[in-house]
């Protein structure tokens, strides 16, 4: 038996609650967090699996909503990683896309880092972790293996996506929003292909190919997801023929 009010109170917090299944709504903002240490992008990966990304933190109300978080979860005085990595070609830090909250690259976005809010200088292989107390931001190795947030976007939030229903896609608002397959059983044949075979899923090739700044579009074996960068623009006249094969090509 419970205090009526207090049943109402909680009545209602699930029925307003608009974030995805498994994902804690703090202040608007719906994260999740794991058990697992993992290293920067195989942790992009394990959130971009379950239909978020790595929190991408935008404002001071969210950095204070990630903190308050962080500080309530079991793994709250260990290093976390958020979703900045450098990009060593373009000299550049980078937020990944968590659907669509930012565009990779802008101007104006909200930092935390360490050293009076310094942007740290960069390396090939660097991605941005966030360390208690403070949760303030640091450079560190990609991989490192530390503890994650993954963040979804809102239920309500506005979107264009269009809901997919295989298997491939289940959880891929972040293939919808920003990669399009414009050819399967087609394969795109180029010299400078490059290969990963690190890769587990259609939405592992995407991280793998993001990380590689030149990387345009990628080729997807289904059967076994095996992955090729393309790292050239994609036309008709560099597709072939060949089974089991997808092609995929990077919004702009």
């Amino acid at each position: 038996m419970c205090v009526r009010s207090l049943c109402l109170l909680l009545y209602f917090v699930a029925v307003e609650s608009t974030c995805p299944t498994n994902y804690t709504d703090v202040s608007g903002f719906c994260y999740k967090t794991s058990s697992a240490t993992l290293d920067w992008h195989a942790a992009q990966d394990a959130c971009l699996q379950d239909g978020g990304g790595l929190v991408v933190i935008s404002s001071d109300a969210e950095n204070t909503a990630y903190k308050n978080f962080r500080e309530s979860q079991f793994q709250n005085g260990s290093p976390g990683w958020v979703g900045i990595y450098y990009v060593n070609t373009s000299g550049s830090w980078f937020w990944q896309y968590l659907v669509d909250k930012y565009s990779a690259g802008s101007g104006g976005i909200f930092g935390n880092y360490d050293n009076n809010n310094t942007i740290p200088i960069g390396h090939d292989g660097d991605c941005i972790s966030a360390w208690p107390p403070n949760y303030l931001w640091r450079n560190a190795n990609c991989s490192a293996p530390f503890t994650f947030v993954c963040e979804a976007r809102p239920l309500n939030a506005g979107t264009n996506l269009v809901p997919s229903t295989t298997a491939e896609n289940r959880t891929s608002n972040f293939l919808l929003s920003h990669w399009v397959k414009v050819s399967s059983d087609s394969r795109c044949v180029r010299a400078d292909n490059r290969a990963e075979p690190l890769a587990t899923s259609a939405v592992s090739c995407a991280v793998y190919c993001t990380h590689w700044g030149a990387c345009t579009a990628f080729n997807h074996h289904t059967s076994d997801n095996r992955c090729e960068f393309v790292m050239a623009d994609v036309n008709l006249t560099t597709l072939d023929v060949q089974a089991g094969w997808d092609v995929w090509v990077k919004y702009p």
